[in-house]
């Protein structure tokens, strides 16, 4: 009696999270940066940050653009403002995020520039942040961003080049 070959799924892929960032400019120059909210849960909780999310399921439509779809979406809940001029910097690493169902997921981030109208338009601050500075670059560069510090400043260095 032979030994029972048993079939192997192969995939050319792994579940991975898509995160998007993105600096928002204004028509002066100065980008939009959010102070995290408390959260025990966060290692960043009370940081600086930057606009973003991630790509979601409902975000790729069959022939949309779903970067900009997804971004379009996160600023405006993050932060009351409607982009535009959405622009690509760059790719960025992050690491992985532990999943209960698939282990380590490996997360790529995909940095961009989005133009707003205006000179430090008002801003709408979400249950996910709790203050909103419109920084030069400089300054911005100057600010604490927890975990993904290096991350951040290489984004907004990338979307003032």
């Amino acid at each position: 009696m032979g030994e029972e070959k048993k079939e192997v799924e192969y995939k050319d892929w792994v579940p991975t999270k898509t995160l998007l960032k993105a600096v928002v400019v204004d028509e002066g120059g100065s980008c939009l940066v959010l102070r995290r909210a408390k959260k025990d849960w966060d290692k960043r909780s009370e940081k600086w940050d930057i606009n973003g999310g991630a790509l979601d399921r409902k975000d790729v439509i069959v022939g949309s653009k779903p970067h900009q779809i997804a971004l379009r979406r996160e600023i405006l809940e993050e932060s009351g403002l409607e982009v535009k001029g959405i622009e690509s910097v760059g790719y960025f690493n992050s690491g992985a995020k532990i999943s209960i169902n698939d282990g380590n997921i490996p997360i790529c981030v995909i940095g961009f520039r989005c133009e707003v109208g205006g000179i430090k338009p008002e801003v709408y601050v979400s249950g996910e942040h709790t203050e909103f500075m419109w920084a030069t670059k400089d300054e911005a560069l100057t600010l604490d961003f927890g975990e993904d510090d290096g991350m951040c400043k290489a984004i907004i260095q990338k979307a003032f080049t």
